[in-house]
């Protein structure tokens, strides 16, 4: 139960930082041209107030979306690096929790960038994007589950994963550090080439001066009042709450120490009902992860090359498969069979995610892009955390028990398999 209220938490604080990305996002990107600096001005207090003055004025500031994506991922990555060090170091219950808010924050950020920075892409490769999700949740478990078996303490798996932080933060500023192009053509799009006698004390090329944007509406309002992203966020919420049930999670065999923000009962089934390992069972949950990282790979090479039609059909049949794996779960009382099958799960459900996004990015105005994959991917996590802990409350009463998992993953799989039908045929 500790378990879920820390992921529960997670989850509200990835919803709290989609609300906000928008606005951090804006604020990362503002670019005072009569006072240049390398940091954006929300992180200088003086030049930030100075900012908001001088667009107040029609001045010389302007946005640049490759410098607002640019620090928008760096926050996310540092704020989500802070779980790892908070997790790794073993304060307690209150800290522990207080992790998993920071660490939902740092998410939003990076879902939100990483997200539609792909899909704005012309071959829209999501599928690699969350199959690299997949193969570090195939190689966790098998690496978590190894320290455990050799005695190495549970708070070191986080530290090393701090350390691999630290390669994705590089990583981050030679990829998405925006290029002399880019600053080139977004000052070139934001001023208006016209004589002006304060465009050399504004610091704008001589001869030319910042054009006023007009005040746009809220993107986040916008989304909200779109029924199609509305409608694909119910879905995805659905949709990662069952897969989050069918994956497993790694746990010491006396299932006290945690090792994963994506808590389940798949697990515990198969330690319950099918009489599995304790030693061996955490090496379940790979099996998962193979088949997950496989499919969404597939799935994301084949996606861009076909009509949106085909993709749809093409999800249809993926549920439909999910759900008839989930129903071998519950009546195959054999526990080889039984991690076959959610390995099966994995190959079905994998792509549903990358495949869902690319759907929807067709559907959805460019405009609304970032702030609305943002949203569906925190709708997704809500989900994640909300559906586990229902089904895990339901386990947990003695007039129910622990078979009650694979008949709520048939459930949630039948209501996204009539769901679906409901969405556009064609884009």
């Amino acid at each position: 139960m500790n378990c879920v209220r820390a992921v529960l938490k997670s989850a509200c604080s990835i919803l709290s930082g989609t609300f906000a990305f928008e606005w951090v996002f804006q604020r990362f990107g503002d670019v005072d041209l009569a006072h240049r600096s390398s940091l954006p001005p929300f992180l200088a207090p003086s030049q930030w107030l100075r900012v908001v003055r001088r667009r107040g004025e029609s001045s010389s500031v302007y946005f640049s979306h490759s410098r607002g994506r640019y620090f928008a991922l760096l926050f996310g990555i540092l704020v989500h690096a802070c779980w790892y060090a908070m997790m790794g170091s073993k304060r307690g219950y209150i800290c522990l929790l207080l992790a998993f808010v920071v660490s939902g924050i740092g998410r939003a950020f990076m879902f939100g960038v990483l997200n539609s920075y792909v899909a704005a892409l012309p071959s829209k490769p999501l599928g690699q994007l969350h199959g690299s999700w997949g193969i570090g949740g195939f190689c966790s478990p098998l690496v978590a589950q190894a320290m455990i078996s050799s005695g190495i303490d549970w708070h070191i798996f986080y530290l090393i994963s701090l350390a691999w932080s630290a390669l994705a933060i590089g990583a981050a500023v030679l990829t998405f550090r925006p290029t002399r192009q880019e600053r080139a053509s977004e000052l070139a799009s934001a001023v208006n080439v016209s004589p002006s006698s304060d465009s050399v004390e504004s610091g704008l090329p001589s001869g030319s001066q910042l054009v006023t944007p007009t005040k746009s509406r809220s993107t986040l309002l916008l989304c909200f009042k779109s029924p199609l992203i509305l409608a694909y966020c119910a879905f995805l919420f659905v949709y990662s709450g069952s897969e989050t049930s069918a994956n497993g999670f790694v746990r010491h065999s006396t299932h006290s120490q945690l090792f994963s923000s994506r808590p389940c009962q798949f697990v515990t089934y198969l330690l319950r009902e099918r009489h599995a390992n304790p030693k061996a069972v955490g090496y379940f949950g790979s099996v998962f992860w193979a088949g997950f990282t496989i499919a969404r790979l597939l799935v994301g090479y084949w996606a861009p090359r076909h009509s949106y039609r085909a993709g749809k059909l093409l999800e249809h049949l993926l549920m439909l498969s999910a759900l008839c794996w989930n129903l071998c779960i519950w009546l195959v009382p054999s526990l080889p069979a039984n991690v076959a099958f959610v390995g099966c799960v994995g190959l079905s459900v994998g792509p549903m995610f990358p495949l869902t996004v690319h759907l929807a990015t067709t559907l959805i105005p460019t405009e609304l892009h970032m702030v609305g994959i943002a949203l569906l991917s925190a709708s997704a996590s809500f989900g994640s955390a909300i559906l586990p802990f229902v089904s895990g409350v339901l386990s947990n009463n003695p007039n129910i028990g622990l078979d009650v998992l694979p008949k709520m993953l048939v459930a949630e799989g039948s209501i996204l398999l009539i769901a679906w039908f409901f969405f556009p045929r064609t884009a």
